[in-house]
């Protein structure tokens, strides 16, 4: 039966003939793929290797400290060689002044020189872990309430440090039995905050470990022996040359619309599809090109071997094939080369 496209397609219409379909894209008539055969039974799968010997633990870095205090940055920098500072350690400038730019200056020591890392002055430090809560106590006597105390002097306000990264929370303690309810006291006097500890620098990570050892490769097999060759058959005569054709290959986004012949080749450089110029005897329109033949279904798996017993090859080899129970599958006898 010959193929009969329809002459005015819509797009995505499909058009079936035999076992081949095509589907119209808006610039030709685009080959389906067929259906795959049957897949065959999956194979085997061999041991596991051994797993490589795990890398030895790195050393570990050495944590944040500061072994030296300096008044000022001109101290700090005529002291060219310190003691009782290692290299990867801190020094600081203290000298308790609220308006001295150079104070809570933090310089690392890297072994010959200072290098300047950061302004700590007024700055929030990062927060710790928390510790345990305690349980809670009895309540005391409260006091009579005191005079309240003259305002003091509201000191300089220092800028806004960066955030220190969150500490782990601490376990919670048991909650006490409820004490009586006593006098309110007089507010007490508010202490000064407390130094801020500074955060340990991260270790270095340890190197990897080597890599194990991969198993060797097991014996390939005895290839069997190749058959005869056939014959070769008589050349046949040389047929007629025909006469020269008029072929035009075009490659464009679009198919081309005018000077077209039937026969005419025309590849869409966007996917590098192939489409010719067909006439059905009704209509010409853009045909994908296939070479493409009907795939076969896949044959079933024979046995595995898994053994090849050659405790007995002599003058003359006997070879056994066996699969993964012992069983004999083939034996094969010949001469020895």
């Amino acid at each position: 039966m010959a193929i009969n496209f329809p002459s005015s397609p819509s797009l995505n219409d499909l058009y079936t003939l035999g076992t081949r379909q095509w589907k119209w894209n808006g610039n030709g008539w685009a080959l389906q793929p067929l259906t795959a055969g049957f897949t065959g039974s999956i194979g085997y799968t061999g041991s596991k290797g051994d797993i490589g010997y795990t890398g030895s633990k790195g050393d570990t870095g050495l944590g944040f400290n500061i072994a030296k205090t300096y008044t000022s940055v001109a101290n700090l920098s005529a002291d060219t060689s310190p003691t009782g500072i290692n290299t990867g350690e801190f020094a600081i400038i203290e000298n308790g002044s609220l308006t001295d730019a150079e104070n809570s200056r933090l310089y690392l020591w890297n072994g010959s020189a200072y290098s300047f890392v950061s302004d700590l002055s007024g700055t929030i430090g990062f927060t710790g872990s928390f510790g345990y809560t305690g349980s809670k106590g009895d309540q005391g006597v409260i006091g009579y309430t005191g005079s309240k105390g003259d305002q003091g002097v509201i000191g300089y306000t220092g800028s806004k440090g960066f955030t220190g990264s969150k500490g782990d929370i601490g376990y919670t303690g048991s909650k006490g039995d409820q004490g009586d309810i006593g006098y309110t006291g007089s507010k007490g006097f508010t202490g000064s905050q407390g130094e801020i500890g500074f955060t340990g620098s991260k270790g270095f990570t340890g190197s990897k470990g080597d890599i194990g050892y991969t198993g060797s490769k097991g014996d390939i097999g005895y290839t069997g022996s190749k058959g005869d060759i056939g014959y070769t058959g008589s050349k046949g005569d040389i047929g007629y040359t025909g006469s020269e054709g008029n072929l035009d290959i075009t490659t464009s986004a679009t198919p081309p619309s005018s000077g077209v012949g039937e026969g005419d080749i025309w590849v869409d450089n966007a996917t590098g599809v192939q489409y010719f110029y067909y006439n059905d005897g009704n209509s010409t329109q853009w045909v994908e090109l296939s070479n493409q033949g009907v795939v076969g279904f896949t044959g079933s798996k024979g046995d595995q071997v898994d053994t090849v017993d050659s405790s007995n090859f002599s003058s003359a080899v006997t070879l056994l094939i066996k699969n993964s129970s012992g069983t004999t599958l083939k034996t094969i006898i010949g001469n020895a080369s």
